[in-house]
């Protein structure tokens, strides 16, 4: 993905669970700083964004996040097959 598009998807998924979290610790009923009244059809639209940003544009990695999680997944294979050796008796 291009990198403005990504980042301005990223932050708007961002935006939205940041939302979710502060109406679950504000509670239904409430107001945010905003003077909006926390509803169950605020929460609900507010989910149906999120889910519509998270399914509507393709959720890859960056190139470099994918490097990182292929070094990662190297490393870890690495360390089992140690720990796999370490396991075995000594057959000398």
């Amino acid at each position: 993905m291009e990198g403005p598009l990504y980042n301005s998807r990223l932050s708007m998924v961002n935006f939205y669970k940041e939302q979710l979290r502060k109406f679950d610790k504000i509670g239904i009923g409430n107001f945010t700083e905003y003077d909006i009244k926390v509803t169950d059809a605020l929460i609900n639209i507010t989910r149906k964004r999120l889910s519509q940003l998270s399914s509507t544009y393709d959720t890859k990695l960056t190139p470099a996040a994918e490097r990182w999680r292929k070094r990662r997944e190297r490393l870890k294979n690495g360390v089992r097959i140690i720990k796999n050796i370490r396991k075995q008796p000594n057959i000398l």
